[in-house]
Parts: structure tokens; C-alpha cells; sequence
């Protein structure tokens, strides 16, 4: 599935991202082991606004709202029980179409979607699949005692989605 964002669409993820990103600056953090190798993985902003682009468009395709969440780092623990996306939806953005989903143990009550947008495709996002948490964290890999990662084979497809409230 793929979703184009319009401009002034583009502008409100962008400005979302660059928020998050300038809230955290200079915050401490405890990188895990998928975080440390600094060569392959984008800058903060690059990756922030591409989290928003996805996020934005997975609320546009399911016609429910994105709130463009941003927070100060003091305020994460309690933040990050908010969902991405109406009232029970995570987006998951990954910088390859063929990486696995992450899924966190405390998501099984929610509904994943993986998205994707490229370096080279700004605004324009391809929504990969989806998975409802319980199966997410029933059939992923462990990767953390927190946090496993589904196969891509084993994503649901977009188009067979029904909300569940």
C-alpha cells in the first residue's frame, strides 16, 4: 500500500520530527546494541521525520488521527504509552522493506504496522503489512527479553485490516 503526502502533509511530519529531535538533543541515552553501530544508521532528524512520515501515513490510510507526538525526555516513560496512531496502533518505520518488525512485549494489545520511506522517495510512504501484537510477539524472534522482531513473510496484508473498536 502505498500512500503519497501531500506538501503542506510532508511540512506537518517534518516539523513533528524536527521537535522530537530538538527536545532530545543532548539527552543521555543508553544505546542497545542496535543503536551503537552509528555508520549505518541515519541522524536523528533524518530518522525522526521519516518516523513521522510513516506514523502520518498509516493514520491517513486507516482514516484515524496522528497526533504528531513529541515530548521532552523526562516525559518518555509516560509518553511512550501513548499510541502512534488512534487509540491502538503502533507504526514501526524501517530503512529496509526486508527488516524484520520490532515488536515490545507490552505492544500485545496493539495493532503493528510496518511502513517504509526511502531517502530518495520523500513523502511518499509503502505501508508493508501489518500484525496485531499478541501474533507479533507469539511469532517473532527474540531479540531483548523486551523485545522481539517479526518476519516480513509473516506480516498481515494492509488491505484486509478491520479495526477492532
Amino acid at each position: 500500500m502505498i500512500v503519497q503526502l501531500t506538501p503542506w502533509q510532508l511540512r506537518w511530519a517534518q516539523d513533528a520530527g524536527e521537535k522530537r529531535t530538538s527536545l532530545n538533543a543532548g539527552a543521555k541515552v543508553r544505546d542497545k546494541p542496535d543503536y551503537m553501530n552509528h555508520d549505518v544508521l541515519q541522524d536523528d532528524l533524518t530518522a525522526n521525520i521519516a518516523a513521522c512520515a510513516c506514523e502520518l501515513a498509516v493514520s491517513l490510510h486507516l482514516n484515524q488521527s496522528w497526533n504528531g507526538a513529541y515530548w521532552l525526555p523526562s516525559e518518555h516513560k509516560q509518553a511512550s504509552l501513548a499510541p502512534d496512531v488512534g487509540r491502538n496502533i503502533e507504526v514501526r518505520r524501517v530503512r529496509d522493506k526486508k527488516n524484520p518488525m520490532p515488536v515490545k512485549e507490552s505492544e500485545q494489545q496493539c495493532d503493528i504496522f510496518q511502513a517504509y520511506m526511502g531517502a530518495d522517495t520523500l513523502g511518499i510512504v509503502e505501508i508493508t503489512g501489518w500484525a496485531p501484537g499478541w501474533y507479533a510477539w507469539s511469532m517473532g524472534k527474540q531479540v531483548y527479553p523486551e523485545k522481539r522482531a517479526l518476519d516480513v513473510s509473516l506480516l498481515w496484508d494492509v488491505h484486509v485490516y478491520e479495526r477492532a473498536d
